[in-house]
């Protein structure tokens, strides 16, 4: 499954401060070569101020059984549109499916195959516009282009096909980021490998390189002339953000997050209070307790003990999870959790930076967009049976 660091992934290839601007008791504000730097020590919201979830889902789209049209498989992104219909990509089966503000199916697009409209391995999906999805294909690299009624309009490919489109710009522009090089590269183990972003024009070429950002952690195996990849125990990757005319990017190191223009120039720096991230040998017991159990067979786990025996464990767990910024302009940040945690949390912050509180998220809950009164993401129970949902944001 694509949602999970999964052991059974595996890919073969043969990459000085300056005054004080302003405080207060929550944020300090200052300059630092021309970078504001907004810190906060706390949050800002007090008892009965803090936004949460409605108890249930507004909104379920997927069954157990029934019409294939309702049946999930790694549905990977989803988009709430302006008149309420939700749109997801359904990976498992290379289609975009539009479905309306009830959840009840419309019409979908695309399918697997190399023509025009279709799909080798749908990934995510973003809004352009009120009516336009842009629709990112991972193998070979390309971006496809669908009308609101559905219809296919173009495809254009990358002329960089390293990296993978991380979101559109008001302009049109795309943000294409994670191209490694692996010019120089170790041989075996836990790596991190620098990556390159870029910003790409309608067609699909360069606009401006953007700057290099630390790439995901792999654990890499060499396996004759082939190099085996696979997500190593509490792995960092670098997220990103689309915000206005320009974009959020965190390397997940550091309570840190960076805000930068269209053309790669770093202009904010957001931060906030840290908190005890070291890794235990409980912490490693119950990585590897969650991993063992989830085989399937005496076979996969027997590989799955194999995988576990040969990996390094972090000194500390990753500093976040995932950055969103929502149609109102907040910037929220996923606290980092173990993929077995149960309830998560997200960091609010507002336009300025400052840390307002935090959300409480069901879980296992991956957020994928958020609205001025909803949050949409999709789930899974007990079964591996897959769900789009749709909480009401209640803001007292």
């Amino acid at each position: 499954m694509k949602r999970v660091a999964l052991i059974g992934w595996l890919v073969f290839l043969a990459a000085g401060c300056g005054d004080v601007g302003e405080e207060s008791p929550l944020v300090t504000v200052r300059d630092s070569a021309g970078i504001s730097i907004v810190e906060s020590s706390a949050a800002a919201w007090n008892e009965g101020e803090a936004w949460r979830l409605s108890d249930e889902p507004a909104v379920s789209i997927g069954r157990v059984e029934g019409e294939i049209e309702y049946l999930l498989m790694l549905p990977l992104s989803a988009l709430r549109l302006r008149d309420g219909s939700i749109v997801v990509s359904n990976t498992g089966t290379e289609e975009i499916r539009w479905y309306d503000a009830d959840g009840r199916f419309l019409k979908s697009a695309g399918g697997r195959g190399g023509g025009p409209g279709e799909f080798s391995n749908l990934v995510w999906i973003y809004p352009l516009g009120d009516d336009t999805i842009v629709a990112w294909d991972d193998n070979p690299p390309r971006i496809a282009f669908f009308n609101a009624d559905g219809s296919f309009g173009r495809s254009v490919r990358p002329v960089n096909p390293g990296g993978v489109l991380r979101g559109v710009f008001p302009d049109g522009s795309l943000l294409q980021a994670g191209h490694i090089d692996w010019t120089n590269r170790p041989s075996e183990g836990r790596i991190r490998q620098p990556a390159r972003a870029y910003r790409l024009d309608p067609q699909g070429a360069i606009s401006d390189s953007l700057p290099v950002f630390p790439g995901p952690e792999f654990y890499l195996q060499t396996r004759g002339r082939s190099i085996g990849l696979s997500p190593p125990p509490f792995d960092r990757k670098t997220v990103f953000a689309i915000a206005g005319d320009g974009f959020f990017a965190g390397s997940q190191d550091e309570n840190e997050i960076g805000y930068y223009d269209l053309h790669g120039e770093l202009v904010r720096l957001l931060r906030w209070p840290g908190v005890d991230r070291i890794v235990t040998e409980a912490d490693i017991e119950a990585y590897r307790s969650h991993h063992l159990d989830r085989a399937a067979d005496e076979n996969s786990r027997r590989r799955t003990e194999e995988w576990l025996q040969g990996q390094t464990y972090p000194q500390r767990f990753p500093a976040y999870g995932d950055i969103v910024v929502d149609s109102e302009g907040y910037i929220w940040v996923e606290k980092f959790y173990p993929e077995w945690a149960g309830q998560r949390f997200w960091m609010v912050f507002d336009e300025e930076l400052r840390l307002l509180g935090s959300v409480r998220m069901p879980g296992p809950f991956v957020v994928q967009q958020i609205g001025a009164d909803f949050v949409l993401g999709y789930t899974w129970d007990e079964l591996d049976v897959e769900y789009i949902l749709l909480y009401r944001l209640i803001k007292p």
